[in-house]
């Protein structure tokens, strides 16, 4: 999604706390959770404070607006949306990536990822590699949050069942 309305905060102690606090708002410190309505679009990062005896200890949780980056193999020049989603994924705040692509019986490999990442340079086999197609195809999240994605496809089909490829 692009918006989240509501946050669970828990947490435990050794020990009964006189004070608690969270982002600087006092907490009834008898609690070990609590529920806070919010309306974050943004990464946000909230402090918890514990204090017993005049001792304070504090931590931190952030919470993070990641995006899925796909990548995979296919025999098709042009992967739809389905396709590219159907690829392995992994929840990433940047373009970079190392893997392996088995493009046995000839395959073109794929990597996605938000537009707003900027463009990448490739590797393969530890060489500068341009000769990709580019395109961009506007992803879908499960959560209904539509994105323009960079999708990145060899040039020409592979055959290889190892190619070792870096995304910067």
């Amino acid at each position: 999604g692009s918006t989240v309305d509501s946050i669970t905060a828990s947490w435990t102690t050794n020990a009964a706390p006189e004070t608690i606090t969270l982002d600087g708002s006092t907490v009834d410190p008898s609690l070990s959770s609590i529920v806070i309505d919010v309306s974050l679009t943004d990464d946000k990062t909230y402090q918890l404070s514990v204090s017993r005896a005049n001792i304070t200890k504090s931590k931190t949780s952030s919470v993070k607006f990641l995006n899925r980056m796909y990548f995979g193999v296919s025999s098709n020049q042009a992967a739809s949306e389905t396709q590219i989603k159907q690829m392995i994924s992994q929840l990433v705040d940047n373009k970079n990536l190392t893997t392996n692509f088995d493009c046995s019986g000839g395959r073109y490999f794929y990597i996605a990822f938000p537009k707003r990442f900027g463009v990448a340079n490739l590797k393969v086999s530890g060489l500068t590699y341009t000769d990709y197609i580019l395109t961009e195809l506007e992803i879908v999240n499960d959560s209904g949050y539509s994105e323009p994605y960079y999708v990145y496809r060899s040039g020409v089909i592979q055959f290889g069942s190892y190619i070792p490829v870096i995304v910067s």
